[in-house]
């Protein structure tokens, strides 16, 4: 399968790839070549979380990216339920512009034991995240194409960390449609076809 998707992105595709923590899919043998790699631990939040839920980060650390237009506002947020480390790897191949989106709270950290204990807290070896070096939750891959196929110059990969935040109860907060989440995702599948021009700032959080 991973040389079909090769050969669709040579023609200028897109992708939109959701992992999950501790995957056992092959999925890091095609993303290497991306520059990327899915990491198997969660990432655990006990202070920047959702309802004190540690599984469940809110998301308030953007790149400087298009997909991120308006949320480098203070007042929004993203929630990031049950999430794995999307890591860039230190070298990536020079054709590729390889670009990590968002990122967990400076007090976060990679899980690698059992998500379920009463209390966690990182453990010896365990990798953490700071604010100067926090952990990335996802990445964008941007490859320029040799020739333009269609009017496209370039193929488009965006990787999240978490299949959860697609899940229907990540679009309710309180009770309410959660809009920012709504939007925010949308605006992925607006930038990988090309349309920048459609995406849409997220309304603020309110406080």
């Amino acid at each position: 399968e991973f040389d079909v998707l090769r050969e669709y992105l040579s023609r200028g595709g897109s992708l939109f790839i959701a992992a999950m923590p501790d995957s056992r899919s092959d999925i890091n043998l095609f993303l290497k070549d991306l520059g990327l790699e899915v990491r198997r631990g969660i990432v655990l939040d006990n202070y920047e979380n959702y309802r004190s839920d540690r599984r469940f980060l809110r998301v308030q650390r953007f790149a400087n990216h298009e997909i991120n237009r308006g949320m480098q506002n203070i007042n929004t947020t993203f929630i990031d339920p049950s999430t794995a480390v999307v890591r860039v790897v230190e070298k990536p191949p020079r054709h590729l512009n390889v670009t990590s989106l968002f990122y967990a709270g400076p007090r976060a950290w990679e899980e690698t034991g059992p998500a379920t204990q009463p209390w966690p807290v990182p453990d010896p070896g365990e990798v953490r995240s700071s604010s100067e070096d926090p952990l990335p939750l996802a990445a964008v891959v941007s490859i320029g194409l040799k020739a333009p196929v269609a009017g496209k110059t370039e193929a488009r990969i965006v990787v999240w960390g978490s299949a959860s935040a697609l899940h229907d109860y990540n679009m309710v907060l309180l009770g309410r449609t959660n809009y920012t989440n709504l939007e925010y995702i949308l605006n992925h599948f607006r930038w990988l076809p090309g349309h920048e021009e459609l995406i849409s700032i997220p309304p603020k959080r309110p406080g």
